[in-house]
């Protein structure tokens, strides 16, 4: 168990742990350029490949949805009630609550525990949160700054959407892509996952942080309050096939998402302290994860 352990946790560390290197060697590292590229062109690719390479199992995604809105909501709830009663500030420490690191983490630890399936199933979740986190998100961080059309045109710029569409079709009717366009979408989609990795390794070297309390209080809400809403979700919905449960609490068990810290940045919302959100979750999320994947593999 303990090799297959090391196989799924060790690709993840140690690339992000290159990143991380190279952001501390002082090496300049376009970390905005290369989130253009992986959200614009990677990303998409990664979905149309994805979804054209395995069996439909549309009972599964339905599932993996369904999951993920009620970690959403339900972490919502929690997440109103501990802030008021905290007396925090409500859009500097909600987000951090309810969006996971579900991209540049979640993905690849599905991937290489649960193969190709399982990346299927863990881009449904993380499409999940994409929108909800271009929504509902942005909403909570900007307090109405700006109007919700403007939202909208935001969240139908994003290209990863059409290509959960076009990867969607592909798979429920069983087409075929022409070889040069499969060739194509596996080349740019091999890029995204390295890629998603590095940047996520230098981001958590160059944030800054600060209030390491209240970093400690949400951050276990974010990963054991959240996995704990999932796994009562998988029971309530009856989720008994081991590789949907096992992406489904995978997921869940994400820290809180780095771009949590560039909107706080952005909105000036506190970003220091969403920065320890940050980096304490993922230090939990590492030591969790085991745990998690012991069950499943």
């Amino acid at each position: 168990m303990w090799n297959e352990l090391f196989a799924v946790i060790a690709p993840v560390i140690l690339i992000a742990g290159i990143g991380a290197f190279w952001a501390k060697s002082g090496s300049y590292y376009p970390a905005e350029f290369i989130g253009r590229i992986v959200m614009n062109i990677g990303a998409p690719a990664l979905v149309i490949n994805t979804f054209s390479r395995i069996d439909s199992d549309f009972g599964a995604l339905q599932q993996v949805m369904l999951v993920a809105l009620v970690v959403l909501v339900v972490l919502g709830v929690i997440g109103v009630t501990i802030i008021r009663l905290m007396k925090v500030d409500l859009s500097t420490f909600l987000p951090t609550l309810l969006f996971p690191n579900s991209g540049n983490m979640g993905l690849p630890l599905c991937l290489f525990a649960f193969g190709e399936r399982g990346l299927a199933l863990a881009m449904v979740f993380f499409l999940v949160m994409l929108v909800a986190h271009f929504t509902l998100g942005i909403a909570v961080v900007t307090h109405g700054r700006g109007s919700a059309m403007e939202r909208i045109k935001e969240q139908a710029r994003q290209p990863i959407l059409y290509a959960f569409v076009i990867g969607l079709c592909v798979a429920i009717f069983e087409w075929s892509l022409p070889v040069w366009i499969s060739n194509t979408v596996g080349l740019l989609a091999g890029l995204t996952i390295p890629m998603m990795l590095l940047t996520l390794g230098v981001s958590l070297v160059t944030l800054k942080v600060s209030d390491w309390p209240h970093a400690l209080v949400f951050s276990v809400i974010r990963v054991l309050g959240s996995l704990l809403v999932a796994w009562l979700a998988c029971e309530w919905l009856s989720v008994d096939d081991v590789v949907t449960r096992g992406v489904i609490l995978l997921q869940a068990t994400m820290p809180a998402a780095v771009f949590n810290y560039i909107l706080a940045l952005r909105y000036e919302r506190n970003p220091q302290a969403v920065a320890g959100v940050v980096v304490m979750s993922t230090v939990i999320s590492l030591m969790i994860i085991p745990v998690v994947l012991s069950f499943y593999l």
